[in-house]
């Protein structure tokens, strides 16, 4: 008889700690990700675990958040610490837990989910490698170029000072791009994947960026800023001190920022943000392409588009500022396996590399990819 499936708890933090610390080769998993493990109930209970004998064979993480995509609140599952311990692999416990965490995805009715791991194996559970995002290559010489006096802000460690935290919440909240997150943990969020918090203080102390930043290769996970000038000398003092080249990584959006980086950086790619599956196809789709038709009016068009495995059919209408994505009974311009359509509308390849376009879907050259994208804080 198989074990049953059991969400953990609070007692349980420890435990589970020491068996991500194993199954990963690492220590102090709980570090890697604060923001998500942490000794409550409310946190360890994300979890789904198989015990073999009383202890911890296989682990599942489901970690509920909101996604707020310009003007639209979607519900993302983001899934992590996928694990088996060494002796009890082989037996189909991942399979189980990662059966039932969909399961859970499907009953609680999430729009969208994220997760990160090797293509093949979560593709067998519908998630496809898709989405883009930016990253550039501030080499050493770009940097001195481009920044020949020392930067106007300085670097400080966050800490749980009151108001750098309230700083912190307004500059997160301002993202047009983003995942909800409780002001008390956003420290946490910007530490995750052992990065450092850090603010940049203008001349007169007042905070004016937030970084989360590796202190080993210097790269850049997330970038918050008042306005252009402020991310840009936040980047530069950053590179100051590293005294290296530095990798940034931003949203594919075509912001303000985004266009200076585009402006002086050794390099710029777009590049995979992860792996995602998408449930509620009219509700995601119509959001993402709001918000890019915010940042770069669209070309005016529509289509229908439907999946080959029978699921509902799609209508996408651009005109103007009025942009609308409904489930539709007329026949398909173009259908699709669920792995196209996620590639085909959110990238990182042009649509005709996904597929042949036929002309009545010739607008999604100048539609995709969409920006279907989040923080690498956010990820877990």
């Amino acid at each position: 008889m198989s074990e049953s499936i059991v969400r953990l708890v609070a007692e349980d933090f420890d435990e589970l700690i020491s068996f991500l610390d194993q199954a990963f080769s690492t220590t102090n998993f709980d570090r890697l990700l604060p923001s998500a493990y942490r000794r409550t109930d409310a946190s360890m209970g994300c979890n789904l675990a198989i015990r073999r004998h009383g202890d911890l064979a296989a682990v599942v993480g489901l970690f509920p958040s909101t996604m707020i995509v310009g003007g639209s609140r979607l519900r993302l599952a983001g899934i992590g610490g996928v694990s088996t311990g060494r002796q009890y692999r082989g037996q189909g416990h991942m399979k189980r837990l990662m059966n039932a965490a969909l399961e859970a995805i499907a009953a609680e009715d999430f729009e969208l989910s994220l997760l990160g791991g090797n293509r093949q194996r979560y593709g067998y559970w519908g998630y496809e490698r898709c989405g883009t995002s930016l990253q550039f290559l501030l080499s050493e010489p770009c940097l001195r170029h481009t920044f020949p006096k020392p930067p106007t802000v300085s670097l400080h460690p966050l800490g749980n000072d009151a108001s750098d935290l309230d700083a912190v919440q307004r500059l997160h909240e301002a993202e047009a791009c983003r995942a909800e997150r409780p002001r008390e943990l956003q420290r946490d969020f910007l530490r995750n994947w052992r990065k450092e918090a850090l603010v940049a203080r203008d001349g007169d102390g007042a905070v004016v960026a937030a970084l989360s930043a590796d202190p080993q290769s210097g790269d850049v996970f997330e970038l918050l800023a008042t306005d252009v000038e402020a991310g840009m000398q936040a980047l530069h003092a950053w590179g100051a001190q590293m005294g290296k080249a530095v990798k940034v990584m931003c949203s594919p959006l075509a912001t303000p920022l985004n266009r200076r980086l585009w402006s002086f950086a050794e390099l710029g790619d777009m590049v995979n943000a992860g792996n995602w599956l998408v449930r509620h196809w009219p509700i995601v789709v119509e959001s993402v392409l709001k918000l890019k038709n915010q940042y770069e009016p669209l070309a005016e068009g529509e289509l229908v588009l439907g999946f080959n495995d029978g699921s509902p059919s799609f209508r996408v209408e651009v005109n103007g500022a009025h942009v609308s994505c409904q489930p539709s009974d007329e026949e398909p311009a173009l259908c699709l396996s669920q792995a196209e359509m996620h590639r085909l509308l959110f990238g990182p390849p042009q649509p005709e590399m996904v597929t042949s376009l036929p002309p009545a879907a010739g607008v999604l050259r100048a539609w995709c990819p969409l920006p279907l994208w989040l923080p690498r804080p956010d990820h877990v």
